[in-house]
């Protein structure tokens, strides 16, 4: 073989394995035209919708676009015709059943409208405009129950939207609508997240107070029964009213079974549960726990007291009524003189008016020792009062170290 037959062969073996022209420009175009769909795709979602239809005349998203636009411009033939080429391109295109359907009902077609926005509202729990209407809609035909369940919906993402629907919740049950009663506890019942936003709602107005104490009833057993936070809202908001009556019948009917003048006397549940459980306000000069007595007693108020004006150590709110009642309960002195340092008082919830006091003295230290008192309320007494463990004012600074267990409260025939 000759030196100038070699180079032509090795350029025809390189031709050989080399692709066809028009099969690389084949490959070049696709790329370029899958490049242009991307990029086309994308810019359908950001540029304006006029635009966007001009980009993609046939995009069901262009087309679903112009279609809001229009009928946000109150065309609302041009909306439907949109919608429907939308639809027709992409039939499960939500967005575009939803303009199809507002446009059905402000032309009147009601019908229409419902059929096509209970199925957008059915295909996407998160269509706001679908299910704002189906709202209205349920509404006006009478369908509280229905209204509620997609105003739940809507109320599990948006929270700006729960007072609005509180609020719609608070009328119908107002109004006696029994089928929207049972909705709004059906609903309360499954916990939704909006529930303690609810009972919120409802306390701060007053014609929601009565709502919040009947769902509250109506949740005292079974899936869902009412938790101890709600129960301390209501409570505290009938306290506040100075509406005991309603507060004694509400407690009998919700709670499982007849509460304790004084709760959690023994301290074996910590502090408690608000609001009729132990308070330890914090200030200078006094610590205040729940803690272990280090006598192997088990759990015991242990306070450490060395201000020299007043102080609350420990406080909880009861419901006396009028007549005589004894205060009993044990205490240990750990450091100080406790003669004329410590006192139980007795007060009205509501202004402060002082009832009754009783002094608690020491007679050994270091030994657990049991006290007893007589505290009558007058007849014309508040309904609900406040118990409370202060220390009284003092010349000079002398700590006290204090235990105090098994306080109860019992009634004098």
């Amino acid at each position: 073989m000759s030196r100038r037959a070699a180079p032509d062969a090795r350029a025809a073996k390189q031709a050989a394995g080399r692709p066809p022209d028009a099969l690389v420009f084949l490959v070049i175009v696709a790329g370029v035209w899958i490049t242009w769909q991307i990029l086309r795709n994308a810019l359908v979602l950001t540029v304006p919708p006029s635009l966007a239809l001009r980009l993609g005349p046939d995009s069901p998203t262009a087309l679903t676009r112009m279609a809001e636009t229009e009928l946000a411009a109150g065309r609302i033939d041009a909306a439907q015709r949109l919608a429907q080429r939308a639809l027709t391109r992409k039939p499960f295109n939500v967005a575009a059943l939803r303009v199809a359907g507002l446009a059905a009902a402000r032309e009147g077609d009601l019908e229409a409208a419902n059929q096509m926005l209970t199925l957008a509202g059915n295909w996407s729990l998160r269509d706001d405009p679908a299910q704002s209407w189906l709202v209205k809609h349920r509404l006006e035909q009478g369908r509280s129950a229905s209204a509620l369940a997609h105003a739940d919906t809507l109320m599990r993402r948006r929270t700006d939207l729960r007072p609005m629907y509180f609020d719609l919740m608070i009328n119908l049950a107002l109004r006696n609508d029994v089928e929207a009663q049972a909705a709004l506890v059906a609903l309360l019942r499954r916990e939704p997240p909006w529930r303690i936003d609810f009972f919120i709602h409802a306390l701060e107005r007053p014609e929601g107070l009565p709502v919040a104490v009947a769902a509250l009833a109506a949740l005292k057993d079974g899936q869902g029964r009412a938790t101890d936070e709600e129960k301390a809202r209501v409570y505290g908001t009938l306290i506040a009213q100075g509406r005991i009556t309603t507060l004694r019948a509400v407690m009998a009917h919700v709670e499982p079974r007849p509460q304790p003048i004084l709760t959690n006397g023994d301290f074996s549940d910590g502090v408690g549960a608000p609001p009729f459980g132990w308070s330890l306000p914090a200030g200078a000069g006094v610590l205040a726990e729940v803690a272990n007595d280090p006598e192997g007693g088990g759990l015991a108020l242990h306070a450490l007291v060395s201000e020299t004006t007043e102080r609350t150590v420990a406080e909880q709110l009861v419901l006396l009524t009028p007549g005589r009642w004894r205060l009993s309960g044990r205490f240990r002195v750990d450091q100080g003189d406790l003669t004329g340092r410590v006192a139980w008082v007795l007060a009205c919830a509501a202004g402060g008016q002082v009832l009754a006091s009783a002094p608690v003295s020491a007679a050994a230290r270091g030994d657990w020792t049991p006290f007893s008192a007589l505290i009558e309320t007058p007849p014309d007494a508040c309904g609900a009062q406040q118990l409370r463990l202060v220390s009284r004012d003092q010349d000079r600074r002398s700590p006290v170290e204090i235990w105090m267990d098994d306080v109860t409260l019992t009634r004098v025939r």
